[in-house]
């Protein structure tokens, strides 16, 4: 088996602050909002480096493509984010939060069904 971790995101830019400095290079969390078909908004955190960050505002229109990342913190919580391999402005007004994920499932999921009748886990 193949395994693969795809994350597309397009959204509007909320935040940016410093994240960490690794090995003399510089990430930052970019948050961005990411609109549901429901229309409620996901916000989600994104670790852009320096070196392939443009200059961003908030307010702004990003896609992003990258890599969905966990790790536990020094509280010994989850953290989940994105981790960006390529992020560009755009003028796209049609959010976009697409993951593709073939990995091995180590729980047994837990599946739920969303009002608008939606299958997820």
């Amino acid at each position: 088996m193949e395994i693969l971790n795809r994350v597309e995101l397009v959204g509007t830019v909320a935040e940016i602050n410093f994240s960490h400095e690794c090995m003399g290079e510089n990430f930052n969390v970019v948050t961005m909002a990411v609109k549901r078909k429901s229309g409620t908004f996901d916000v989600l955190p994104v670790i852009v480096s320096d070196r392939i960050m443009p200059t961003l505002e908030c307010g702004e229109r990003v896609h992003v493509v990258g890599s969905f990342r966990s790790h536990n913190n020094n509280e010994a919580r989850l953290i989940l984010n994105v981790f960006a391999d390529e992020i560009v402005k755009t003028e796209s007004l049609e959010d976009m939060n697409y993951i593709e994920m073939n990995a091995y499932i180590c729980k047994k999921p837990i599946f739920r069904e969303t009002p608008q009748g939606r299958l997820i886990s």
